[in-house]
């Protein structure tokens, strides 16, 4: 994650990229930079914007169908690694970071299934970061969980598998249950519901247990939505056009589920404070044509409301929040099926439907993205995974010309 769906996920998410195709800095001057792109033709605009605030993209090779991607330092160098779950491939990708930037593969790790999401934790608590990763066949009848762990030196081995019924798709790690030790949360959109390990401590053996959701519930969210530190789960339920909240009550456990309508085809979900109120909020993005974005506040009583729909440039299948341009608000950002932009909505004091979108052009059509300072001089750099042509884009961010 990064943002991270990241998120890649089997059966329809899978389907949909095969047919079309799971935390960052600017500076507050520059939004008036922004603000002047704005009144440019198109064509100008996006060529302003990825000249004046990225540098042209490095590209690395990854295994084949890389759908989701996550960032750690696994050698213990101050710079961020990278690892890509290829599910074509059957692999990781492992990318040890450079001190400016740039990249040096290092390993392929055969997984033996496909990946569909991937998350970075120090899982048994060495102080070395581990891997783990949703592998499933294409038939999507074998479905585990497995976990790698670091060695200190960037490289990855196995360490662990975990059979689960249905298939997860979407994966996050967390400590839920405030043992100290990380446990793993899964969307699974087969059997309607999420899957949930809570580690048994110092064994390699986790607690299953089961949260029902609305129907194919594709992407995850996790955060705090009633700021009570106890952390919440969010589904986006594609075939039933609703979203699934679960308050986290500590210990593990969590609330009765709360089912929130939306509009069509809700397919990503994320959580962040948008408008700065301490309490998390929610952003779906619809898979629909054309596609939207709408907002839901979170607040005390752990009641989401519906704030705003933001409309977008055809169907969503990706939103991330994060700072863009250092005003300290978080802003949006979205990936289509049909076009290779990134388009990043800006938070004006957590209002985004007036927000003209800024154009982020790639190299190829995404699905996810990410975003993370790789060579440590305060600019966010843009790290994209590109599936049909097995392909890590990292363009590292710059200041704008003259400032």
């Amino acid at each position: 994650m990064s943002d991270s769906f990241k998120l890649s996920l089997t059966f329809f998410w899978l389907s949909l990229i095969s047919k079309f195709q799971k935390e960052t800095m600017f500076k507050n001057r520059r939004f008036w930079l922004l603000f002047g792109i704005l009144l440019l033709p198109v064509s100008v605009l996006t060529a302003s914007y990825i000249q004046d605030y990225f540098r042209s993209p490095e590209l690395y090779q990854t295994g084949k169908e890389p759908l989701d991607l996550a960032v750690g330092d696994l050698n213990h160098d101050n710079s961020l690694d990278v690892v890509t779950a290829n599910r074509k491939g059957r692999s990781l990708s492992v990318f040890i970071g450079n001190s400016d930037g740039t990249l040096t593969f290092i390993q392929e790790v055969d997984i033996g299934l496909g990946a569909t999401s991937i998350a970075i934790a120090d899982m048994n608590l060495d102080d070395n970061l581990d891997v783990v990763v949703s592998v499933c066949n294409y038939s999507c009848s074998k479905n585990e969980i497995h976990i790698y762990h670091g060695q200190g030196d960037g490289k990855l081995v196995f360490a662990e598998k975990h059979n689960v019924s249905g298939v997860p798709y979407h994966i996050f790690v967390r400590d839920f249950d405030q043992d100290q030790f990380p446990d793993i949360a899964a969307s699974d959109a087969s059997e309607h519901r999420i899957i949930l390990l809570l580690s048994n401590q110092n064994s390699d053996e986790f607690s299953i247990s089961y949260l029902p959701t609305g129907q194919r519930p594709i992407s995850l969210a996790v955060g705090d939505i009633n700021a009570d530190g106890f952390l919440d789960l969010c589904t986006a339920n594609q075939s039933d056009d609703t979203v699934t909240l679960y308050l986290g009550l500590g210990e593990g456990s969590f609330s009765a589920p709360q089912t929130i309508g939306t509009e069509d085809l809700p397919y990503a979900v994320t959580i962040a404070d948008i408008n700065g109120d301490t309490f998390e909020d929610l952003m779906v993005a619809h898979s629909s044509d054309p596609g939207q974005v709408i907002t839901y506040l979170g607040n005390e009583l752990g009641v989401l409301e519906r704030y705003e729909v933001i409309p977008a440039i055809g169907r969503l299948i990706f939103v991330y929040a994060e700072d863009f341009n250092l005003d300290g608000k978080r802003d949006i950002a979205v990936t289509h099926k049909s076009t290779q932009d990134i388009h990043v909505y800006l938070n004006e004091n957590g209002s985004f439907a007036q927000s003209e979108p800024l154009s982020i052009p790639t190299v190829h059509e995404i699905f996810s993205l990410l975003i993370a300072d790789l060579n440590d001089d305060g600019n966010p750099d843009l790290l994209t995974v590109e599936f049909n042509q097995g392909i890590l884009s990292v363009a590292l961010g710059k200041d704008p010309e003259g400032y």
